[in-house]
């Protein structure tokens, strides 16, 4: 089970990379005030965002089930 979380982890954190750089190429160039509301508005970076949110909560939960070494 806990490989099973451990693959699913390492799929989001892929699909998150994917889409926030599918996101920041639908970008403008110019930097301003209107960048953040312009990434706020896009749909690949909020779901890059919750992927990456998905997968830091799957590896907590991953390391709190995982038997480390005595010296951790």
């Amino acid at each position: 089970m806990i490989y099973v979380l451990l693959f699913l982890d390492i799929i989001l954190t892929v699909a998150a990379q994917l889409s926030l750089r599918i996101g920041a190429k639908r970008l403008s160039g110019d930097m301003s005030l209107a960048l953040i509301s312009e990434a706020l508005r896009n749909g690949y970076l909020l779901f890059g965002m919750a992927c990456f949110g998905a997968a830091f909560v799957l590896y907590v939960l991953v390391l709190s089930r995982l038997e480390l070494p005595g010296y951790f």
